[in-house]
Protein backbone atom coordinates (compact mmCIF):
# COMPACT_ATOMS: atom_id res chain seq x y z
CA UNK A 1 0.00 0.00 0.00
CA UNK A 2 1.23 3.59 -1.06
CA UNK A 3 2.25 6.38 1.17
CA UNK A 4 -0.46 8.82 1.40
CA UNK A 5 2.40 11.80 1.36
CA UNK A 6 -0.26 14.85 1.84
CA UNK A 7 -1.54 13.35 5.26
CA UNK A 8 2.43 12.96 6.29
CA UNK A 9 3.01 16.68 4.86
CA UNK A 10 -0.29 17.83 7.09
CA UNK A 11 0.74 15.84 9.90
CA UNK A 12 4.86 17.31 10.06
CA UNK A 13 3.23 20.43 9.17
CA UNK A 14 0.55 20.72 12.35
CA UNK A 15 3.77 19.20 14.39
CA UNK A 16 6.11 22.23 13.82
CA UNK A 17 3.45 25.05 13.97
CA UNK A 18 2.53 23.05 17.33
CA UNK A 19 6.30 23.42 17.85
CA UNK A 20 6.91 27.09 17.07
CA UNK A 21 3.29 27.94 18.77
CA UNK A 22 4.68 26.84 22.17
CA UNK A 23 8.52 27.96 21.58
CA UNK A 24 6.76 31.42 21.36
CA UNK A 25 4.66 31.67 24.50
CA UNK A 26 8.15 31.97 26.12
CA UNK A 27 9.04 35.82 26.79
CA UNK A 28 11.42 36.78 23.23
CA UNK A 29 13.92 37.94 25.74
CA UNK A 30 14.43 34.14 26.49
CA UNK A 31 14.61 32.93 23.36
CA UNK A 32 17.79 31.05 22.13
CA UNK A 33 18.14 33.38 19.32
CA UNK A 34 16.91 36.81 20.29
CA UNK A 35 18.88 39.70 19.46
CA UNK A 36 18.42 43.34 20.83
CA UNK A 37 19.54 44.51 17.87
CA UNK A 38 20.13 42.68 15.06
CA UNK A 39 23.47 44.48 14.46
CA UNK A 40 25.29 42.25 11.75
CA UNK A 41 21.81 42.04 9.49
CA UNK A 42 21.45 46.30 9.78
CA UNK A 43 24.98 46.86 8.51
CA UNK A 44 24.66 44.65 5.78
CA UNK A 45 21.15 45.44 4.68
CA UNK A 46 21.71 49.77 5.28
CA UNK A 47 24.98 49.69 2.95
CA UNK A 48 22.70 47.96 0.23
CA UNK A 49 20.72 51.23 -0.02
CA UNK A 50 17.61 50.04 -0.80
CA UNK A 51 14.85 52.41 -2.02
CA UNK A 52 11.82 52.90 0.62
CA UNK A 53 9.62 50.80 -1.05
CA UNK A 54 11.81 47.90 -1.80
CA UNK A 55 9.95 44.56 -1.16
CA UNK A 56 11.64 43.26 1.67
CA UNK A 57 10.68 39.49 2.73
CA UNK A 58 11.63 38.38 5.90
CA UNK A 59 11.39 34.11 6.32
CA UNK A 60 10.47 32.71 9.54
CA UNK A 61 10.92 35.97 10.98
CA UNK A 62 9.30 35.07 14.61
CA UNK A 63 9.67 37.91 17.07
CA UNK A 64 12.74 39.65 15.41
CA UNK A 65 13.72 42.91 16.05
CA UNK A 66 14.70 43.94 12.36
CA UNK A 67 11.69 44.56 11.26
CA UNK A 68 11.46 47.27 14.09
CA UNK A 69 14.51 48.37 12.06
CA UNK A 70 12.96 48.61 8.87
CA UNK A 71 10.10 50.50 10.02
CA UNK A 72 11.74 53.45 11.77
CA UNK A 73 13.87 53.48 8.53
CA UNK A 74 10.32 54.27 6.64
CA UNK A 75 10.68 51.34 4.67
CA UNK A 76 6.89 51.17 3.41
CA UNK A 77 6.70 47.26 1.87
CA UNK A 78 7.74 44.75 4.38
CA UNK A 79 6.59 41.06 4.26
CA UNK A 80 7.00 38.77 7.15
CA UNK A 81 6.51 35.28 7.39
CA UNK A 82 5.95 32.59 10.25
CA UNK A 83 4.42 28.97 10.71
CA UNK A 84 3.54 30.07 14.28
CA UNK A 85 0.95 32.59 14.88
CA UNK A 86 1.74 33.08 18.21
CA UNK A 87 4.84 34.74 17.03
CA UNK A 88 2.35 36.81 14.08
CA UNK A 89 0.25 38.54 16.90
CA UNK A 90 3.41 39.08 19.04
CA UNK A 91 4.88 41.10 16.30
CA UNK A 92 1.60 42.77 15.34
CA UNK A 93 1.02 44.10 19.19
CA UNK A 94 4.26 45.00 19.23
CA UNK A 95 4.11 47.10 16.11
CA UNK A 96 0.56 48.21 16.23
CA UNK A 97 2.01 51.49 14.87
CA UNK A 98 3.19 50.72 12.08
CA UNK A 99 0.86 47.76 10.77
CA UNK A 100 0.23 49.88 7.70
CA UNK A 101 3.21 48.78 6.25
CA UNK A 102 3.49 45.27 7.63
CA UNK A 103 2.27 42.21 5.22
CA UNK A 104 1.99 39.42 7.85
CA UNK A 105 1.62 36.07 6.78
CA UNK A 106 1.29 32.63 8.53
CA UNK A 107 2.76 29.60 6.34
CA UNK A 108 5.09 27.09 5.98
CA UNK A 109 7.88 27.99 3.91
CA UNK A 110 8.67 24.42 3.19
CA UNK A 111 5.06 23.57 1.93
CA UNK A 112 4.23 26.88 0.53
CA UNK A 113 0.76 27.97 -0.01
CA UNK A 114 -0.04 31.54 0.74
CA UNK A 115 4.08 32.43 0.31
CA UNK A 116 2.91 31.52 -3.56
CA UNK A 117 1.35 34.74 -3.69
CA UNK A 118 4.13 36.79 -2.78
CA UNK A 119 5.33 39.75 -4.65
CA UNK A 120 8.65 40.47 -6.60
CA UNK A 121 11.29 40.53 -3.69
CA UNK A 122 13.91 43.08 -3.47
CA UNK A 123 15.25 41.66 -0.73
CA UNK A 124 14.77 38.42 0.65
CA UNK A 125 16.22 37.73 4.46
CA UNK A 126 16.42 34.41 6.87
CA UNK A 127 18.16 34.21 10.19
CA UNK A 128 18.15 30.75 11.72
CA UNK A 129 15.50 29.32 9.68
CA UNK A 130 16.79 28.14 7.02
CA UNK A 131 19.16 25.57 9.18
CA UNK A 132 16.08 23.87 10.50
CA UNK A 133 14.58 21.96 6.94
CA UNK A 134 16.94 18.77 7.19
CA UNK A 135 14.79 16.55 4.65
CA UNK A 136 16.17 17.55 1.08
CA UNK A 137 12.57 18.14 -0.22
CA UNK A 138 12.04 20.80 1.95
CA UNK A 139 15.24 22.51 1.21
CA UNK A 140 14.62 22.18 -2.47
CA UNK A 141 11.21 23.61 -1.92
CA UNK A 142 12.54 26.31 -0.01
CA UNK A 143 14.68 27.30 -2.31
CA UNK A 144 12.50 26.87 -5.03
CA UNK A 145 10.19 29.44 -4.16
CA UNK A 146 13.54 31.94 -2.92
CA UNK A 147 14.90 31.67 -6.68
CA UNK A 148 11.00 32.26 -8.16
CA UNK A 149 10.17 35.63 -5.58
CA UNK A 150 14.07 37.50 -5.56
CA UNK A 151 13.95 39.31 -8.81
CA UNK A 152 16.66 40.48 -11.04
CA UNK A 153 19.57 43.06 -8.86
CA UNK A 154 17.57 41.39 -5.88
CA UNK A 155 19.77 40.35 -2.33
CA UNK A 156 19.44 37.27 -0.51
CA UNK A 157 20.50 37.32 3.29
CA UNK A 158 20.81 34.24 4.62
CA UNK A 159 22.36 33.71 8.48
CA UNK A 160 22.47 30.28 9.61
CA UNK A 161 24.45 27.52 11.51
CA UNK A 162 27.84 26.66 10.24
CA UNK A 163 29.84 23.93 10.80
CA UNK A 164 31.24 24.37 14.02
CA UNK A 165 27.96 25.46 15.56
CA UNK A 166 25.46 22.71 17.67
CA UNK A 167 24.15 19.85 15.86
CA UNK A 168 20.33 21.14 17.89
CA UNK A 169 18.56 24.26 18.29
CA UNK A 170 15.60 24.31 20.33
CA UNK A 171 15.08 20.64 20.75
CA UNK A 172 15.52 19.89 16.68
CA UNK A 173 17.83 19.04 14.47
CA UNK A 174 19.89 21.63 12.41
CA UNK A 175 21.24 21.48 8.62
CA UNK A 176 24.81 23.70 9.28
CA UNK A 177 25.98 25.53 6.18
CA UNK A 178 28.63 26.92 4.18
CA UNK A 179 28.54 29.87 1.86
CA UNK A 180 29.77 27.15 -0.61
CA UNK A 181 26.82 25.13 -0.19
CA UNK A 182 24.48 28.06 -0.08
CA UNK A 183 25.85 29.15 -3.10
CA UNK A 184 25.05 26.01 -5.15
CA UNK A 185 21.59 25.52 -3.68
CA UNK A 186 21.21 29.42 -5.33
CA UNK A 187 22.77 28.18 -8.73
CA UNK A 188 24.72 30.65 -11.35
CA UNK A 189 22.30 33.14 -11.26
CA UNK A 190 23.15 34.31 -7.50
CA UNK A 191 26.34 36.24 -6.96
CA UNK A 192 28.00 35.95 -3.56
CA UNK A 193 29.13 39.62 -2.43
CA UNK A 194 30.50 38.67 1.23
CA UNK A 195 30.23 35.98 3.60
CA UNK A 196 31.58 35.70 7.47
CA UNK A 197 31.48 33.61 10.67
CA UNK A 198 30.04 35.32 13.32
CA UNK A 199 29.69 34.15 17.02
CA UNK A 200 26.42 34.98 18.47
CA UNK A 201 25.99 35.02 22.50
CA UNK A 202 23.16 33.29 23.71
CA UNK A 203 20.85 34.79 26.66
CA UNK A 204 21.83 32.31 28.48
CA UNK A 205 25.97 33.09 27.65
CA UNK A 206 26.25 30.13 25.58
CA UNK A 207 27.74 30.46 21.84
CA UNK A 208 26.45 29.97 18.31
CA UNK A 209 28.44 30.32 15.60
CA UNK A 210 26.47 31.52 12.46
CA UNK A 211 27.26 32.42 8.68
CA UNK A 212 26.18 35.33 7.00
CA UNK A 213 26.29 35.56 3.90
CA UNK A 214 24.83 38.35 1.09
CA UNK A 215 23.90 37.34 -2.75
CA UNK A 216 23.00 39.54 -5.46
CA UNK A 217 20.92 38.38 -7.99
CA UNK A 218 21.99 39.16 -11.80
CA UNK A 219 19.80 37.83 -13.83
Amino acid sequence: MGCDCSKVNKLENNYLKSHWDDVYTKPKEQLGWYEKEATPTIQLFAALNLPKHANIFMAGAGTTTFVDYLVEQDYTSIFVNDISSNAIQQLKERLTEHNSKINYIIDDLTHPSKLNDLPPINFWYDRAVLHFFNDEEEIITYFHLLKDKVISNGYVLLAEFNPNSADKCSGLLVHKYTAEEMQHRLGSNFKLQQAFNYEYTMPNGNIRHYIYALFRREK
